[in-house]
């Protein structure tokens, strides 16, 4: 068993970085100004099934067009798969509005903890203090890691369903400033 572990831990050591815990998650770089994406509505996988469903029972209706029972069940299930894309998207908007928000004031409550245990270091400060005042910047420094990663989850998700390339989200959506 001894050297199953140790076997193990050969190969999967390189893959976990223990210090990586201790240091402040990154969010990729976005720019707020110049690089803004509009969120298609038309690009999300319901509405591209409904309108591809549209246009085959336009083809099946022939003559008939916007007449036939079947194009006009189409166009309602387009319609209300545009209105629940739309609302996904609103979702999704909100989402990534409310973390960075979050994000941002966690970041602006752990700069000051890192100032704060700096001054601690600095002046020799008991070794309580010290502790309670590391607990509390490494609790600050998960709530970031979370809400970091949460934001770029919703990021990605509006690059897919934008215009920009899937999986780099670089950019937040105007309704986000």
């Amino acid at each position: 068993m001894l050297t199953q572990t140790r076997s193990f831990l050969e190969v999967f050591a390189p893959l976990a970085d223990e210090h990586g815990a201790d240091a402040a998650p990154e969010i990729p770089a976005f720019d707020l100004s110049t690089r803004l994406r509009a969120v298609d509505v038309q690009r999300h996988p319901n509405v591209l099934r409904a309108r591809h469903a549209l246009n085959y029972a336009e083809w099946q209706a022939g003559a008939q067009g916007q007449a036939d029972p079947r194009v006009q069940e189409a166009q309602a299930g387009l319609a209300r798969a545009e209105a629940e894309a739309q609302q996904v998207v609103q979702d999704t908007l909100n989402t990534a509005r409310q973390h960075y928000e979050q994000f941002r004031q966690i970041q602006g409550r752990f700069t000051d903890l890192e100032r704060r245990l700096g001054q601690l270091r600095q002046f020799a400060a008991d070794p309580l203090t010290y502790a309670r005042a590391n607990f509390e910047a490494q609790q600050v420094r998960g709530a970031l890691r979370l809400h970091s990663h949460r934001l770029i989850e919703a990021l990605g998700l509006l690059d897919a369903l934008g215009s920009g390339d899937p999986g780099t989200p670089d950019v937040l959506p105007a309704e986000l400033l």
